[in-house]
């Protein structure tokens, strides 16, 4: 692997792109439950956040827009949805990020990155034009059309690990390392505040030290559903637990009688409610079906991540096993009754 440089989700590659994040993560996606058996990177080890340098600059974070066409945004969205390093920023960061893209032309032979130097301090995506990758001399890797590159220069001001050069005239988006750091720091303190102000508010953890609830913070991922989005499927499979933030989501069951299938409201979950805990503490289908009644922001955690914060050494964590499997048995016990 070639730390520096990341090349996944490229068109028309000669080669497999050296690669140092792995992007996916398996298991569901919230609002897309995969059906069927658990998937086979279930319960792998997974990796936990990402942390840039320190932000010595405390002053004020001026947001930087550079103007682009609804297309253009459509498309960086497309671009960086993918990519590991803005998986857990929440759609308003993802906006922040967009915003701040910059166009950028180049001509044959520019050199975007160059290995060994610290100067180049920006990430791109690719719009347009081939780029090839060199190492210690070597071609190891060439972009056709799509791509992106430079995602650990955001991170951290350390040598580049190889070299890319434009074969051709070319369009690419870059974000520089000052405006993504200053990002994450906003970020930071968004979920300082969700530790301190709103993961108390939740009954099941509330017995949680601060400290403990600011652990759980740092893995929990934002997501926004609109009016009529389906959250989470009965009968599919899922890893995750879900915290309303803001917002009501409807929970229905899809029900026989008389050889009809009925689908019944069998309760809503606002601001402080929590959902699809049975995914942290068993292998089995969704219960039923959570779709979101109007704009709805919610925190996730996924299995691993509970499993790996609720450990002995967490204050409170036997009581919200308890908790959590509580709710389980009483799903369970619904089904018996409904049958």
């Amino acid at each position: 692997a070639i730390n520096g440089f990341m090349g996944a989700g490229c068109s028309a590659a000669k080669a497999r792109p050296p690669s140092t994040l792995d992007g996916s993560s398996g298991g569901e996606l919230p609002g897309k439950d995969t059906s069927g058996r658990p998937p086979e990177s279930f319960n792998k080890k997974r990796r936990g956040s990402v942390s840039a340098e320190a932000d010595n600059d405390s002053g004020p974070l001026e947001k930087v827009v550079h103007l682009k066409t609804d297309e253009q945004r459509t498309f960086l969205k497309q671009a960086v949805s993918g990519i590991f390093l803005f998986a857990d920023l929440g759609a308003e960061l993802l906006d922040e990020v967009v915003d701040a893209m910059e166009r950028s032309e180049c001509a044959v032979g520019d050199k975007l990155m160059v290995q060994g130097s610290k100067e180049s301090e920006y990430f791109y995506i690719i719009e347009k034009g081939k780029f090839l990758v060199t190492k210690d001399g070597k071609n190891v890797y060439e972009y056709d059309g799509r791509g992106f590159f430079g995602e650990l220069a955001l991170m951290y001001n350390a040598p580049r690990a190889a070299t890319v050069e434009a074969l051709e005239t070319g369009i690419l988006w870059r974000l520089d390392r000052k405006t993504f750091r200053r990002m994450l720091t906003a970020k930071s303190k968004t979920r300082a505040a969700v530790s301190d102000q709103f993961l108390a508010r939740v009954p099941i953890l509330a017995q949680l030290s601060k400290s403990d609830r600011s652990k759980l913070a740092d893995a929990l991922q934002s997501h926004q559903f609109r009016d009529n989005d389906v959250i989470i499927s009965q009968g599919a499979y899922g890893d995750r637990m879900f915290i309303v933030e803001q917002g009501t989501a409807i929970a229905f069951r899809d029900v026989q009688a008389a050889g009809i299938t009925q689908r019944q409201e069998v309760g809503r979950h606002v601001s402080g409610d929590f959902f699809g805990e049975r995914s942290l503490v068993t292998d089995e289908a969704r219960a039923a079906t959570v779709v979101a009644s109007g704009e709805v922001k919610v925190w996730t955690i996924d299995r691993a991540s509970f499993e790996r914060l609720m450990g002995s050494d967490v204050d409170g964590s036997k009581s919200i096993k308890e908790a959590v499997n509580n709710r389980v048995e009483s799903y369970q016990l619904d089904n018996l009754t409904a049958n």
